[in-house]
Protein backbone atom coordinates (compact mmCIF):
# COMPACT_ATOMS: atom_id res chain seq x y z
CA UNK A 1 0.00 0.00 0.00
CA UNK A 2 2.67 2.38 1.12
CA UNK A 3 4.26 1.83 -2.91
CA UNK A 4 0.91 2.61 -4.34
CA UNK A 5 0.25 5.95 -2.83
CA UNK A 6 4.14 6.64 -3.54
CA UNK A 7 3.56 6.12 -6.75
CA UNK A 8 0.16 7.88 -6.94
CA UNK A 9 1.97 11.31 -5.30
CA UNK A 10 4.43 11.12 -7.97
CA UNK A 11 2.01 10.95 -10.58
CA UNK A 12 -0.05 13.68 -9.53
CA UNK A 13 3.27 15.96 -8.63
CA UNK A 14 4.70 15.42 -12.50
CA UNK A 15 2.04 18.29 -14.33
CA UNK A 16 2.97 20.43 -11.65
CA UNK A 17 6.63 20.23 -11.74
CA UNK A 18 5.72 20.50 -15.63
CA UNK A 19 3.80 22.94 -15.68
CA UNK A 20 6.49 24.94 -13.28
CA UNK A 21 9.20 24.35 -16.05
CA UNK A 22 6.96 26.17 -18.63
CA UNK A 23 6.40 29.12 -16.36
CA UNK A 24 9.98 29.62 -15.35
CA UNK A 25 11.20 29.13 -18.73
CA UNK A 26 9.68 32.21 -20.43
CA UNK A 27 10.83 34.29 -17.50
CA UNK A 28 14.44 33.41 -18.05
CA UNK A 29 14.29 34.04 -21.97
CA UNK A 30 13.90 38.16 -21.53
CA UNK A 31 16.69 37.67 -19.36
CA UNK A 32 19.25 36.25 -22.02
CA UNK A 33 17.59 38.72 -24.14
CA UNK A 34 18.32 41.65 -21.78
CA UNK A 35 21.61 40.33 -21.88
CA UNK A 36 22.01 40.53 -25.07
CA UNK A 37 20.82 43.62 -25.53
CA UNK A 38 23.64 44.57 -22.93
CA UNK A 39 25.79 43.18 -24.60
CA UNK A 40 24.98 44.77 -27.94
CA UNK A 41 25.09 48.17 -26.58
CA UNK A 42 28.53 47.51 -25.35
CA UNK A 43 29.34 46.50 -27.99
CA UNK A 44 28.01 49.84 -29.82
CA UNK A 45 29.55 52.41 -27.12
CA UNK A 46 33.12 50.38 -27.59
CA UNK A 47 32.70 51.45 -31.32
CA UNK A 48 32.00 55.40 -31.13
CA UNK A 49 34.90 55.11 -27.65
CA UNK A 50 37.35 53.30 -30.77
CA UNK A 51 36.78 55.87 -33.63
CA UNK A 52 36.99 59.27 -30.76
CA UNK A 53 40.45 57.41 -30.08
CA UNK A 54 41.42 57.36 -33.62
CA UNK A 55 40.32 60.57 -34.19
CA UNK A 56 41.09 62.57 -31.36
CA UNK A 57 44.81 63.19 -32.70
CA UNK A 58 43.13 64.56 -36.06
CA UNK A 59 40.97 66.59 -33.93
CA UNK A 60 44.51 67.97 -31.95
CA UNK A 61 46.32 68.90 -35.12
CA UNK A 62 43.18 70.71 -36.62
CA UNK A 63 42.92 72.62 -33.76
CA UNK A 64 46.63 73.42 -33.76
CA UNK A 65 45.92 75.10 -37.42
CA UNK A 66 43.84 77.55 -38.74
CA UNK A 67 43.95 77.14 -42.13
CA UNK A 68 40.90 75.43 -42.55
CA UNK A 69 38.64 78.07 -40.75
CA UNK A 70 35.99 80.45 -42.66
CA UNK A 71 36.50 84.00 -41.39
CA UNK A 72 33.19 85.33 -42.46
CA UNK A 73 31.97 88.91 -41.18
CA UNK A 74 29.89 91.61 -42.82
CA UNK A 75 32.28 93.14 -44.61
CA UNK A 76 33.85 89.48 -46.34
CA UNK A 77 35.46 86.60 -46.22
CA UNK A 78 38.59 85.15 -45.63
CA UNK A 79 38.71 80.81 -46.07
CA UNK A 80 41.97 78.33 -45.80
CA UNK A 81 44.25 81.19 -44.34
CA UNK A 82 47.62 79.11 -44.07
CA UNK A 83 50.62 81.36 -42.56
CA UNK A 84 52.57 78.37 -40.92
CA UNK A 85 52.09 74.91 -42.27
CA UNK A 86 54.22 73.62 -44.88
CA UNK A 87 53.01 72.18 -47.72
CA UNK A 88 54.47 69.02 -48.74
CA UNK A 89 58.17 68.92 -50.78
CA UNK A 90 58.88 72.17 -48.98
CA UNK A 91 61.35 71.63 -46.42
CA UNK A 92 60.96 75.47 -45.23
CA UNK A 93 59.44 78.99 -46.65
CA UNK A 94 61.35 80.11 -49.14
CA UNK A 95 60.34 83.36 -48.79
CA UNK A 96 57.81 86.20 -47.80
CA UNK A 97 55.45 88.08 -51.13
CA UNK A 98 52.84 90.41 -50.83
CA UNK A 99 49.93 91.35 -53.89
CA UNK A 100 47.79 94.13 -53.95
CA UNK A 101 45.07 93.38 -56.14
CA UNK A 102 42.19 95.68 -56.95
CA UNK A 103 39.02 94.68 -58.21
CA UNK A 104 35.67 96.37 -60.02
CA UNK A 105 34.30 97.84 -63.40
CA UNK A 106 36.82 100.17 -63.93
CA UNK A 107 39.94 97.60 -64.89
CA UNK A 108 37.49 96.37 -67.80
CA UNK A 109 37.45 99.59 -69.58
CA UNK A 110 40.67 98.31 -71.74
CA UNK A 111 39.24 95.00 -72.84
CA UNK A 112 36.27 94.45 -74.70
CA UNK A 113 33.50 91.93 -74.21
CA UNK A 114 34.74 92.17 -70.65
CA UNK A 115 32.40 93.75 -67.36
CA UNK A 116 34.60 93.28 -64.37
CA UNK A 117 38.74 92.59 -63.67
CA UNK A 118 41.61 92.79 -62.17
CA UNK A 119 44.22 95.71 -62.08
CA UNK A 120 46.77 92.87 -62.91
CA UNK A 121 45.89 89.45 -63.98
CA UNK A 122 49.28 87.60 -63.50
CA UNK A 123 51.76 87.24 -60.29
CA UNK A 124 54.80 85.64 -60.22
CA UNK A 125 56.17 83.74 -57.49
CA UNK A 126 58.97 80.90 -56.06
CA UNK A 127 58.02 77.66 -54.66
CA UNK A 128 57.36 77.52 -51.17
CA UNK A 129 56.40 80.90 -50.80
CA UNK A 130 54.19 82.62 -48.60
CA UNK A 131 52.07 84.90 -50.51
CA UNK A 132 49.80 87.79 -48.66
CA UNK A 133 47.32 88.49 -50.80
CA UNK A 134 45.35 92.08 -50.05
CA UNK A 135 42.13 92.45 -52.07
CA UNK A 136 40.35 95.64 -52.60
CA UNK A 137 37.31 96.04 -54.16
CA UNK A 138 36.32 99.25 -55.52
CA UNK A 139 33.10 98.05 -56.79
CA UNK A 140 29.52 98.19 -54.65
CA UNK A 141 29.13 94.43 -54.87
CA UNK A 142 31.46 92.21 -53.69
CA UNK A 143 34.44 90.48 -55.60
CA UNK A 144 36.70 87.08 -54.71
CA UNK A 145 40.17 86.98 -54.98
CA UNK A 146 40.33 82.76 -55.65
CA UNK A 147 42.62 80.19 -56.38
CA UNK A 148 42.27 76.46 -57.26
CA UNK A 149 44.31 73.51 -57.53
CA UNK A 150 46.24 73.56 -54.41
CA UNK A 151 46.65 70.65 -52.14
CA UNK A 152 43.64 69.13 -50.93
CA UNK A 153 45.52 67.63 -47.66
CA UNK A 154 46.12 71.23 -47.04
CA UNK A 155 43.62 73.56 -48.20
CA UNK A 156 39.85 72.51 -48.21
CA UNK A 157 38.82 72.17 -51.29
CA UNK A 158 42.07 72.73 -53.18
CA UNK A 159 41.02 76.28 -52.48
CA UNK A 160 42.19 79.81 -51.00
CA UNK A 161 39.47 82.88 -51.35
CA UNK A 162 39.41 85.96 -50.29
CA UNK A 163 35.93 87.78 -50.10
CA UNK A 164 35.12 91.73 -49.67
CA UNK A 165 31.50 92.62 -49.30
CA UNK A 166 31.71 96.20 -51.28
CA UNK A 167 34.31 98.89 -50.99
CA UNK A 168 36.77 98.00 -48.95
CA UNK A 169 39.84 95.73 -48.42
CA UNK A 170 41.10 92.35 -46.85
CA UNK A 171 43.97 90.90 -46.06
CA UNK A 172 45.33 87.42 -45.72
CA UNK A 173 48.64 84.42 -46.56
CA UNK A 174 48.67 81.32 -47.93
CA UNK A 175 51.78 79.02 -48.52
CA UNK A 176 52.18 77.93 -52.10
CA UNK A 177 53.56 74.00 -53.05
CA UNK A 178 56.46 72.85 -54.46
CA UNK A 179 56.59 72.85 -58.14
CA UNK A 180 56.40 74.56 -61.45
CA UNK A 181 52.33 75.41 -62.26
CA UNK A 182 50.01 77.93 -63.69
CA UNK A 183 47.35 78.17 -60.96
CA UNK A 184 43.63 79.69 -62.08
CA UNK A 185 42.69 82.53 -59.89
CA UNK A 186 38.94 84.21 -60.56
CA UNK A 187 36.17 85.87 -58.76
CA UNK A 188 33.66 82.94 -58.24
CA UNK A 189 30.76 85.55 -57.82
CA UNK A 190 27.48 84.45 -60.70
CA UNK A 191 28.97 85.60 -64.16
CA UNK A 192 31.81 87.41 -62.87
CA UNK A 193 34.72 85.38 -64.16
CA UNK A 194 33.03 84.66 -67.30
CA UNK A 195 32.59 88.59 -67.73
CA UNK A 196 36.49 89.16 -67.30
CA UNK A 197 37.29 88.41 -63.41
CA UNK A 198 39.71 86.25 -64.01
CA UNK A 199 43.76 85.55 -63.74
CA UNK A 200 46.65 83.11 -63.03
CA UNK A 201 49.17 83.08 -60.64
CA UNK A 202 52.47 81.36 -61.73
CA UNK A 203 55.17 79.37 -59.36
CA UNK A 204 58.41 78.82 -60.38
CA UNK A 205 57.56 80.22 -63.82
CA UNK A 206 54.49 78.11 -64.79
CA UNK A 207 53.58 75.71 -66.84
CA UNK A 208 52.26 78.26 -69.64
CA UNK A 209 48.93 80.36 -69.54
CA UNK A 210 45.42 79.55 -69.20
CA UNK A 211 42.90 80.99 -71.77
CA UNK A 212 41.07 83.89 -71.90
CA UNK A 213 42.90 86.06 -69.23
CA UNK A 214 42.29 89.64 -70.49
CA UNK A 215 45.55 90.74 -71.87
CA UNK A 216 47.41 88.10 -71.53
CA UNK A 217 46.04 84.84 -73.43
CA UNK A 218 43.48 84.82 -76.51
CA UNK A 219 39.89 82.96 -75.76
CA UNK A 220 39.82 79.25 -76.05
CA UNK A 221 37.02 79.12 -78.03
CA UNK A 222 36.71 82.72 -80.81
CA UNK A 223 33.10 84.00 -81.46
CA UNK A 224 33.68 85.20 -84.89
CA UNK A 225 30.67 86.61 -87.47
CA UNK A 226 32.21 85.97 -90.57
CA UNK A 227 29.92 87.90 -93.67
CA UNK A 228 30.05 86.34 -97.14
CA UNK A 229 29.27 89.63 -99.40
CA UNK A 230 27.37 88.01 -102.33
CA UNK A 231 24.52 88.89 -105.17
CA UNK A 232 21.79 88.98 -102.67
CA UNK A 233 23.48 90.60 -99.87
CA UNK A 234 24.52 93.17 -102.53
CA UNK A 235 20.99 93.48 -104.00
CA UNK A 236 19.35 93.48 -100.63
CA UNK A 237 21.88 96.69 -99.44
CA UNK A 238 21.21 98.46 -102.62
CA UNK A 239 17.44 97.81 -102.35
CA UNK A 240 17.35 99.05 -98.98
CA UNK A 241 18.97 102.07 -99.89
CA UNK A 242 16.85 103.18 -102.54
CA UNK A 243 13.83 102.50 -100.18
CA UNK A 244 15.91 105.35 -97.77
CA UNK A 245 16.12 107.60 -100.15
CA UNK A 246 12.53 107.50 -101.15
CA UNK A 247 11.13 107.81 -97.79
CA UNK A 248 13.74 110.78 -97.18
CA UNK A 249 12.64 112.60 -100.32
CA UNK A 250 9.09 112.22 -99.58
CA UNK A 251 9.81 113.40 -96.27
CA UNK A 252 11.50 116.74 -97.54
CA UNK A 253 8.36 117.25 -100.08
CA UNK A 254 11.08 116.22 -103.08
CA UNK A 255 8.78 113.17 -104.48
Amino acid sequence: MGIFFLTVLVVCMFPALAVSQETTSPAQAPQSHADHQMDTASHADHQPHAGSGMDAPSHSGHQMHTHHAMHLDASGMVMNENTDELPRGCPRIAGEHHIRVSAGREFARDFRGTMFAYDQREWTVEPCTRLTVSLINTDEVRHQWMVHGLPRYLYDQGMFTLEVAAKGQKTASFIVPPGSKTYLVHCDVPHHMEKGMKAQLKVGGGDGDLPSIAGISGSRLDDPYPFEWGWAGAGLTLLGGLCGLALAGRGLGLL
